[in-house]
């Protein structure tokens, strides 16, 4: 009985739709043909009047088309002219730059040979070997204490060593003598 209801529903939505394709061809084909006649009487109707502009409004649009166009070729050009001065400018500069670059170049290698030729060896090798043996201080130092602590912890040990010692010898010889 489900198999039937569903089947009788199915072909009934089925129908309905196909009813609803059919209604939307034919609103399409009425709305078509609408669309043909507003045109045709446009068509109609513009043909049989005649538009007469006066001189001055042609003379406005002119004006204004000339004016837009007249706007447009003026910053074309502006831009134009900005391009071509930046690059000159940069060309300029650059040819400059390459011209004094070898009197640069050579004012520079003088003065570092005048500075190096300044320096006294002697000193500079005095400063370097006075800083190494600071730093080889330094490292002594710290090494010698660690070495000076380790040291004094041996000394201590061998000290409570001794004493126990001592105290082993003094409590024996008390016994053998019969203090005990």
């Amino acid at each position: 009985m489900r198999d039937n209801f569903d089947l009788i529903a199915g072909a009934f939505c089925f129908g309905i739709g196909f009813v609803g394709i059919g209604y939307a061809m034919g609103s399409r084909r009425k709305l078509h043909d609408i669309c043909d006649k507003i045109d045709r009487s446009i068509d109609e109707l513009s043909d049989g009047i005649d538009v007469d502009l006066s001189d001055a409004v042609i003379k406005r649009a002119v004006n204004k088309a000339v004016e837009t166009e007249v706007g447009v070729a003026v910053r074309y050009a502006t831009n134009e002219a900005v391009k071509g001065v930046e690059k000159g400018i940069r060309d300029e500069v650059k040819s400059a730059v390459r011209a004094s670059y070898s009197d640069v170049k050579q004012s520079v290698s003088q003065e570092l040979e005048r500075q190096v030729s300044r320096i006294d060896i002697q000193e500079l090798k005095q400063d370097v070997v006075k800083k190494a043996k600071e730093d080889v201080a330094k490292k002594l130092d710290s090494h010698l204490d660690g070495i000076l602590d380790d040291f004094n912890q041996n000394l201590g040990n061998v000290s409570k060593i001794y004493k126990s010692i001592a105290e082993s010898m003094r409590v024996a010889t008390g016994r053998s003598m019969g203090f005990s």
